[in-house]
């Protein structure tokens, strides 16, 4: 005789196609539909063979668990049921999938950084010891994997076509047991591989003790340009002007502070400013003008000039104009606290402005320039000799004409037959005796010079020989 009958149902087998996570505690599965099977039960454990404990069911082909704790490690499997008089007969589980809840990264900013690269940074996020970056070349289209990213949040797409734009994603990861578990996908960034040439500043001039200008020439092609600004050369830079010109006066800055700039060109496509490459940084340091102490006449044609040092300063220059409100031309260089000019006109006021520079790796630039200090060439006017005699065998007596400003009168002789004259002496009066052995019947020749003395010494001119 036969027992009595068992049957025995048959449910097809099923594997988890996908586990991502779908939001900052939750995750979303997907698997095969299993043949035979009324619906199926997740399972969930906190170790790859550990204790699987049934969490929720569905008759679906995906399921989110939703309430998980961020930055753990979560192991599910999916198996399969069919429902025979009211029973759920459960089919064989799937391979266990794991996944650490890793944060979304954030892509924080997709730079221009060659004529066909772009560089890309992002958030760091706990625990993740690489990142994958993934691109499309639409923003809803189908995003390949890069390339994949081990210490560091920040990475570089190559080789691109200019003028076209590229979408990107990011997903942190986490290296574990033989396994790397991946994090949700980022949003997608998008960023436009520009034709733009990277400008460069020309200039960067000091307009007041809290006011700069910079300058640069133009980027064919560009709509406008963006100014970045730090208080370091390696950043962080912030936007401070967006424009069209191609020159930026930044105010309102601190005395004896540092400032670096940047200039990014960008060009609107669609609507969109899609920026080019920055320029190399150029700093500035808010340095007080220069003040001249003193300026002294040391030559009949030589000023020397002396200022105070200027904290910060690398070296100074020396200007000069013929007028206080005229044009000033440099006339010297120099890393001292004074400086002479040579080779002036007499008779003329110069006006001098001392300005300090800066000369240190990205900073070059001129400072204030002083206020005008003034110097004037005087020149002692020149005296006429007006009567000459001889007063007995071996003496001369002359008188010349006055001169306002002399400080004192040189007469000089010439002997009979020559042309070299030598200092008889000096007097100053308008008139003197001289007897220096004289021959009855010769001929001797004289001329008087007024001169005044700067210095210790005498400057003037003489005239005409009596």
């Amino acid at each position: 005789s036969f027992s009595n009958v068992k049957s025995v149902y048959i449910i097809g087998t099923t594997r988890i196609d996908s586990l991502t996570r779908s939001g900052g505690t939750s995750v979303t599965l997907s698997w095969e539909r299993a043949e035979g099977a009324s619906g199926y039960h997740l399972y969930r454990s906190d170790l790859v063979n550990g204790v699987y404990k049934k969490i929720k069911s569905t008759t679906d082909l995906t399921i989110t668990n939703t309430g998980l704790t961020k930055g753990e490690l979560y192991f599910f499997k999916i198996v399969p049921y069919r429902t025979v008089n009211g029973v759920n007969v459960e089919g064989r589980p799937t391979a266990a999938k794991g996944i650490r809840l890793l944060e979304r990264p954030v892509i924080t900013n997709i730079a221009q950084t060659a004529s066909k690269t772009l560089t890309l940074t992002w958030t760091e996020v706990p625990m993740a010891t690489c990142y994958r970056i993934y691109r499309s070349e639409s923003a809803n289209g189908e995003f390949a994997l890069l390339k994949k990213i081990t210490g560091a949040t920040s990475g570089t797409s190559i080789d691109l076509t200019q003028d076209k734009w590229y979408y990107y994603m990011v997903e942190a990861g986490i290296d574990e047991n033989n396994t790397t578990y991946y994090s949700q996908k980022s949003a997608a960034k998008g960023a436009y591989v520009t034709s733009l040439a990277r400008p460069q500043i020309s200039s960067m001039v000091q307009n007041s003790p809290t006011a700069v200008t910079l300058s640069w020439a133009k980027v064919s092609g560009a709509t406008g340009y963006q100014v970045l600004r730090a208080e370091a050369e390696n950043g962080p830079y912030t936007s401070v002007k967006v424009l069209t010109a191609t020159k930026f006066s930044d105010s309102d800055l601190v005395q004896g502070s540092t400032y670096y700039y940047k200039v990014q060109p960008y060009k609107t496509v669609n609507g969109t400013k899609a920026y080019g490459m920055v320029s190399d940084p150029t700093g500035v340091r808010l340095m007080p003008a220069a003040e001249i102490t003193a300026i002294e006449r040391t030559a009949s044609k030589r000023v020397d000039l002396f200022w105070d040092a200027v904290p910060g300063a690398t070296g100074y220059r020396v200007y000069r104009s013929t007028s206080k409100d005229g044009t000033y031309s440099l006339v010297k260089t120099t890393t001292d606290t004074t400086a002479y000019n040579t080779g002036l006109a007499l008779n003329t006021t110069y006006y001098y402005k001392v300005a300090a520079e800066v000369s240190n790796g990205v900073i070059n630039h001129v400072g204030l320039m002083s206020a005008a200090k003034s110097v004037t060439t005087t020149d002692v006017g020149t005296a006429r000799i007006t009567a000459i005699k001889q007063t007995d065998s071996a003496k001369v007596s002359l008188a010349w004409s006055a001169v306002a400003n002399a400080d004192g009168y040189e007469l000089a002789m010439a002997a009979p037959g020559s042309d070299t004259f030598s200092r008889v002496k000096s007097v100053t009066g308008t008139s003197t005796t001289t007897s220096q052995n004289l021959v009855d019947g010769q001929t001797y020749q004289y001329k008087i010079r007024a001169y005044i003395t700067v210095n210790g010494e005498d400057f003037g001119l003489y005239l005409a020989v009596e």
